[in-house]
């Protein structure tokens, strides 16, 4: 009988395996170290946040601390990926709340809002 734990395990992989994607004018890649400056920024605008739980990954920890231990524990439930144009950092995505038995997660984004 099947009782989900391996599904689960691969969905855990597949997190686990941060993607890189790019387009014409946006990349969705992995956070490293330098973007610590620009998740600083996002993190600060309170017109992002206003209206999203206060639990969120990014909130948790200092930008640079939340980078380091992103990919470490930060994947059990989600993937989160910069959004960069160019080198220019832009906010973040996420995949969460995977249900494996109807192959659905739900996607989201949070970005800065430059004058």
């Amino acid at each position: 009988m099947d009782d989900g734990k391996g599904r689960y395990r691969q969905h855990e992989r597949a997190l686990s395996r941060a993607a890189c994607s790019c387009g014409e004018r946006l990349c969705l890649r992995p956070f490293a170290a330098p973007d610590a400056e620009g998740l600083s920024r996002l993190v600060r605008e309170d017109a992002v946040y206003r209206f999203l739980p206060t639990f969120l990954f990014e909130k948790q920890y200092a930008p640079a601390e939340a980078i380091a231990r992103l990919y470490e524990e930060g994947l059990r439930d989600s993937l989160i990926l910069g959004v960069f144009s160019g080198e220019r950092f832009c906010g973040l995505a996420e995949i969460y709340g995977y249900r494996a038995p109807i192959r659905k997660a739900s996607v989201g984004y949070r970005l800065l809002r430059e004058e």
